[in-house]
């Protein structure tokens, strides 16, 4: 059985609660909600500390997982699904922020590293592997603390740029659904919104994330 046959789970990273609407660690949970919204598909339903939803698109069985818990134990909401519903690893794709990659960037990959991030980490930790999707959200690289700018909101010249960014995301999980992670990873890892002329010269690099910090936010 091949991966784009499998039900699928996509898991927005990001932290519970209304202080933490719109910061730049909660966009791989604004892109989950955009693309429930696009396909119908309500995040109505609570489960294993998480809001979500269940539905089909383009032929195949979705999970929308939205954790309530914080960015450090999302990894926690997740095994609840992957246990009761028996998913396979190879149907799940994790959202999440990136502050390695430039705001416009965006980086799909089959497997890899943490990179330090903590919401990766426990991923990483309650699957006992790196063979995941993910999809690397650009957030930009902090002008200061690492803490302030992930727990921060994105600068009022910066929102029709991440508009388009979760635009282009919607469009990235679409492919990742019902044509795989290969065909996703071809047609959207060159892509820079900010700067199309740019050449994509950091392919195989990877985030760093949080690195270091331990905080249950970040």
């Amino acid at each position: 059985m091949d991966a784009e046959s499998v039900p699928a789970l996509l898991l927005g990273i990001g932290n519970p609660g209304s202080k933490y609407e719109q910061t730049r660690h909660n966009i791989g949970m604004d892109v989950l909600r955009a693309c429930a919204w696009k396909w119908g598909i309500a995040l109505d339903r609570s489960k294993f500390e998480s809001r979500w939803g269940a539905g089909t698109h383009a032929g195949r069985k979705l999970y929308l997982v939205e954790p309530h818990t914080y960015v450090n134990l999302c990894g926690r909401a997740l095994l609840g699904f992957v246990q009761f519903f028996k998913l396979a690893t190879a149907g799940l794709l994790v959202l999440t922020d990136d502050v390695a990659l430039p705001l416009g960037r965006i980086r799909i990959r089959a497997s890899g590293s943490s990179g330090g991030h903590n919401g990766l980490k426990s991923v990483e930790g309650v699957l006992g592997t790196r063979s995941y999707a993910r999809l690397r959200i650009g957030v930009g690289e902090p002008r200061s603390g690492l803490i302030g700018h992930v727990l921060g909101r994105f600068r009022s010249e910066e929102h029709e740029l991440v508009d388009k960014v979760v635009k282009l995301c919607v469009d990235a999980v679409d492919v990742w659904v019902h044509e795989g992670t290969l065909a996703a990873m071809n047609r959207f890892n060159g892509i820079h919104l900010a700067d199309p002329a740019r050449p994509d010269a950091e392919e195989d690099a990877e985030a760093s994330g949080a690195k270091g910090k331990s905080d249950a936010e970040i």
